[in-house]
């Protein structure tokens, strides 16, 4: 397995990063708001900064799916056997399979 192959974690990170200062803003607009008037224009700033945050937090769903992928692709590398690329090795695990099957007769 090639030993650079790692997880980039670094956006997954500035979105958490993002979406923690947008929630700020939303929790400070909210603190504004008057209760007794739902369409103050204040009530409305509430909603577009806790939309945004909805929108980061989408962004960090799919980037966590992504990174889903890239550590099964890391998985799959540890997990490969050695050398099994090789054409000699390759024909040699078709063998044995093809054996320990029952497919062809010792």
């Amino acid at each position: 397995m090639p030993k650079e192959l790692k997880a980039d974690l670094s956006l997954l990170n500035k979105l958490v990063s993002e979406l923690s200062a947008q929630l700020e803003l939303a929790y400070k607009a909210r603190d504004l708001i008057n209760k007794s008037d739902p369409e103050d224009e204040k009530f409305q700033t509430f909603v577009v900064e806790l939309s945004k945050s909805v929108g980061l937090l989408s962004g960090i769903a799919n980037e966590a799916s992504l990174l889903v992928g890239d550590l099964q692709k890391i998985m799959q590398y540890a997990s490969k056997a050695p050398d099994a690329d090789e054409p000699g090795n390759l024909l040699k695990s078709i063998l044995s399979s093809a054996k320990t099957k029952g497919g062809m007769r010792n």
